[in-house]
């Protein structure tokens, strides 16, 4: 049997893209069934007070509600993590976590914090095929990066 895997998305703020990733794994893996195996948080480094209302407003679109307030970074999320997913530390390096002695892979992402309506849409959307083959890829256990 798999042992259970545990992916923190991390990114700046924790109210726009770690949570639309967080919000679409959990939706796909309770429609898979597959909570014993596979779980998810999001956090970031510097977290907003609550997350963006666009980010809210798209995601409302497709069906799933963004709950809980952004959450900070702390060595208790980062203990039962097995990788991170970062969402664009190449474009904020100096802002981004730093997190050492975890696997961690950057989706390279565009911030949705200061984006209309359909910029937003078009970043959940990649957002969405992202997460979707990252769970299929733990599900076989092929290599991610």
């Amino acid at each position: 049997m798999m042992k259970k895997k545990h992916i923190l998305f991390a990114c700046i703020h924790n109210s726009g893209r770690s949570k639309i990733a967080e919000a679409f794994f959990n939706y796909y893996v309770n429609k898979l069934n597959k909570k014993n195996i596979l779980s998810c948080s999001s956090a970031g480094t510097y977290p907003k007070k609550n997350v963006n209302t666009n980010v809210q407003k798209v995601m409302k679109e497709v069906g799933i509600n963004i709950i809980g307030k952004p959450q900070i970074i702390n060595n208790d999320t980062l203990s039962k993590t097995d990788i991170v997913f970062t969402m664009g530390c190449d474009i904020d390096s100096d802002k981004c976590p730093n997190i050492l002695d975890k696997k961690t892979v950057d989706w390279n992402l565009a911030d949705p914090s200061e984006k209309n309506l359909e910029e937003v849409r078009k970043i959940r959307d990649q957002i969405d095929d992202k997460v979707k083959n990252l769970i299929q890829k733990l599900l076989t256990e092929k290599s991610i990066n």
